[in-house]
């Protein structure tokens, strides 16, 4: 049973009185609206939308208008079991995404930990191991960390599920998702992930990612566990595109 626990930001241990020193010198400011003293104020934060108040896919977490799984899902059902994501990619949650993945603003972090426990708790999922998405070596290198390790590490601290962020690796360098639509996108991460039968055999996981687009990088970490033996997969998201039959996933923001 997943017990409620308080953020426990250790992950900012090392550095915080330089953070206090900086807060000090230069306030943080909202990433929405920019009212100084907050990294997002109460405003903005109350402001956002929760999917969990949406009809949904049962299967991918896509907005739908009616019934339990998406066209796409019934057609070419994924490697995971479920994807939940927190609210959509727009707004707020747009800016919140793109403060951590490409200005450093990691403080953010602090706020979605807290929903993104309580979301894993209402899911009333088992999960025996949790996982980020793993950033290529080349990405890594130029941005110095990854966002979906940042994201998912004081989750996994806070809900009590081991953390194993070797669990999922890169076998190749992939091109960028930017501009590539969905089939583009599943042939490019085709076999692009690996992962260890002895660690996977069994085991139930939580895969965490900044965003899904079409799910095609998720679907490709699953299908990794899966073949190395994993009992099931589930995949979580601060946000979720929602994508409709006409959209077109070459002009949205994606892991890259």
């Amino acid at each position: 049973m997943l017990k409620e626990n308080s953020i426990n930001p250790t992950f900012f241990k090392p550095s915080l009185n330089l953070w206090v020193l900086l807060d000090w010198i230069f306030p943080p400011f909202c990433v929405h609206c920019q009212k100084i003293g907050y990294e997002i104020c109460p405003e903005c934060w109350n402001g956002i939308p929760r999917l969990s108040n949406t009809l949904t896919c049962s299967r991918c977490g896509k907005q739908i208008v009616k019934g339990q799984t998406c066209r796409v899902c019934r057609d070419l059902p994924p490697a995971y079991d479920q994807l939940k994501s927190w609210s959509n990619y727009d707004d707020t949650v747009r800016e919140i995404v793109i403060g951590i993945k490409y200005q450093r603003r990691l403080g953010l972090v602090r706020y979605l930990t807290p929903a993104l426990a309580d979301l894993i708790r209402n899911w009333q999922i088992d999960i025996d191991v949790m996982a980020p998405v793993p950033l290529g070596e080349k990405r890594l290198h130029e941005r110095g960390y990854n966002q979906a390790d940042l994201i998912a590490k004081p989750l996994a601290r806070t809900l009590h599920i081991p953390y194993r962020p070797t669990t999922l690796r890169r076998v190749r360098e992939t091109r960028s998702q930017v501009g590539l639509d969905a089939e583009e996108r599943r042939v490019n991460l085709n076999s692009a992930f690996a992962a260890e039968p002895e660690i996977c055999r069994d085991q139930s996981f939580l895969i965490v990612d900044d965003i899904a687009t079409t799910g095609a990088t998720l679907d490709a970490c699953a299908a990794a566990l899966r073949e190395a033996g994993a009992k099931s997969v589930f995949c979580l998201t601060v946000a979720r595109t929602n994508l409709s039959p006409n959209s077109n996933p070459k002009n949205t923001e994606v892991r890259i």
